[in-house]
């Protein structure tokens, strides 16, 4: 099967069939994550929304390449592959593994640091970063301080999101 048949376009109801196929034939799910991490726009963002669909339907069957996601997020160029993996750890910040949990962590400070990163990613890095906070309770202060400090720095979109995460986090820590 050749999978770019399978992902012809960028619509939500071609990733989804392409998830619902790859369900039935887990064989395909390794291939198209390779798909995504070819960095090749707009196949690898086709591919990454349906590796995040996967997910959200069997997340068994994408558990076992977490830590070739998170490993892989500094190669990524294309904002459309980041964002729909790092919707991914939205729903799965309960990682044990120190080693991708640190990575996972890493990376989300630096994107919502990046002056040149979408506000997607940024979005998305906000709540894996909220998520994980309320696991490891010390990580609030250090997001507190850093929401704080890219408030001014950044979209209305991310303003937003970045005030309601901060009166939760101002909750919780007081």
């Amino acid at each position: 099967m050749n999978l770019e048949d399978l992902l012809p376009d960028t619509g939500k109801l071609t990733a989804i069939h392409a998830a619902e196929v790859a369900i039935q034939k887990t064989e395909l799910v390794s291939k198209i994550l390779d798909l995504a991490f070819s960095d090749k726009h707009p196949i690898s963002t086709r591919a990454a929304n349906t590796i995040e669909i996967i997910d959200s339907k069997k997340p068994e069957l994408i558990e076992p390449f977490y830590l070739k996601i998170i490993q892989g997020f500094p190669k990524f160029h294309t904002s459309g592959v980041k964002r729909c993996l790092l919707k991914i750890f939205t729903r799965h910040t309960d990682i044990q593994n120190e080693e991708m949990l640190c990575l996972l962590l890493n990376y989300c400070f630096e994107r919502i640091a990046s002056a040149d990163e979408e506000v997607g990613v940024k979005a998305y890095s906000l709540l894996i970063l909220y998520n994980i906070s309320n696991r490891e309770p010390d990580l609030k202060n250090e997001l507190i301080f850093a929401i704080k400090d890219q408030l001014p720095k950044n979209s209305k979109a991310f303003s937003s999101l970045g005030k309601r995460i901060l009166k939760k986090l101002y909750k919780e820590t007081c």
